[in-house]
């Protein structure tokens, strides 16, 4: 479904807000513990939605949207704050920014969550550019781009160019001129471009736009005359030939699959360790530390609710805090 950042300083929190969200389907998480950790990880790879604190050291998460902005990126962004008072003159009113005032319950951001990468979904969908728009684009431009297209059966082609120059064209195990034709006329899919953040690797396109585009449609003519198929055919071909094979296609809401099913003994985890994340969003640190020592209970041991019940110690709660 998407890719979404967490921006959080106090690092149990933030640790745990991934977990909690990672379990949505669809939902690759990242985090970051500071604006300027946040701005790298844009850097090198946009995300699709952006869960930020407001108050935290060195920099606000209110700087956040002008750094964001900067880029010429348009993320929408979610702010889970206790501070609403003292900076909701300083939120700008966009469509593209909500807040959730703290204490907030983890199922809720969860639910924001999804609503949110389901709008962003919708626009990448609507794109009005086709590949070969964003190919002139960045040939006129000289830009180093990386255009992303996926078909609806989960298959993705990609043609890097750098500095205006067609590098690349990669689809399943095809590479070069045949990826490039069938990336560039296929119809009916989402089309995205990225700037290209990492080196363009081996080349395998020597042409420039204009005659690489001017080649492949002279291609697809001929095929198209001789009966050899479309491009949406040679990828049905791509996929299968591909070592990872397409999702499945889903007809569950999403909503309603906010975790799989698991065990009884697993449930009882789950509940008290979310129990907990929500209590320490809330800032009620003493629910907090009986939640995750009701989560040890269950599953002894666990990494996470270690490393919660240690911070919660250091902030001078549990028995060698006196509470």
């Amino acid at each position: 479904m998407g890719r979404l950042l967490i921006v959080e300083d106090e690092a149990v929190l933030r640790t745990s807000l991934a977990r909690g969200i990672a379990r949505l389907a669809g939902v690759e998480v990242a985090d970051a513990g500071s604006v300027d950790e946040a701005l790298v990880k844009i850097d090198a790879r946009a995300p699709d939605l952006i869960i930020s604190d407001i108050d935290m050291p060195e920099r606000t998460g209110i700087e956040l949207l002008g750094e964001v902005a900067k880029r010429g990126l348009k993320i929408p962004v979610i702010f889970v704050t206790a501070y609403l008072k003292a900076y909701g003159a300083q939120i700008p009113r966009h469509a593209n920014i909500e807040v959730m005032e703290k204490p907030v319950a983890l199922e809720d951001i969860r639910r924001m969550v999804l609503a949110k990468l389901k709008q962003s979904e919708v626009a990448r969908d609507t794109n009005p550019f086709t590949a070969v728009d964003f190919l002139q684009l960045a040939g006129m431009g000289r830009r180093s781009v990386l255009i992303e297209s996926t078909w609806p059966n989960g298959a993705k082609g990609t043609i890097t160019v750098q500095g205006g120059q067609v590098w690349d064209a990669r689809v399943g195990r095809f590479a070069g001129e045949e990826a490039f034709t069938k990336i560039a006329w296929a119809q009916g899919c989402r089309v995205r471009c990225m700037s290209l953040t990492e080196p363009p690797g081996t080349r395998t396109l020597h042409d420039s736009v204009e005659g690489l585009l001017m080649r492949s449609a002279q291609a697809m003519d001929e095929n198209a005359r001789d009966g050899i198929g479309s491009a949406d055919d040679f990828l049905e071909e791509a996929v299968r030939l591909s070592s990872r094979p397409p999702p499945a296609q889903n007809t569950v809401d999403e909503a309603s699959r906010l975790e799989e099913p698991r065990p009884v003994v697993d449930e009882a985890f789950e509940r008290h360790l979310d129990a907990g994340v929500a209590a320490l969003l809330s800032k009620d640190y003493a629910a907090a530390w009986a939640e995750f020592v009701a989560a040890d209970a269950v599953t002894p041991g666990n990494a996470t609710v270690a490393a919660n019940l240690a911070r919660l110690r250091e902030l001078g709660f549990g028995p060698e805090g006196g509470d």
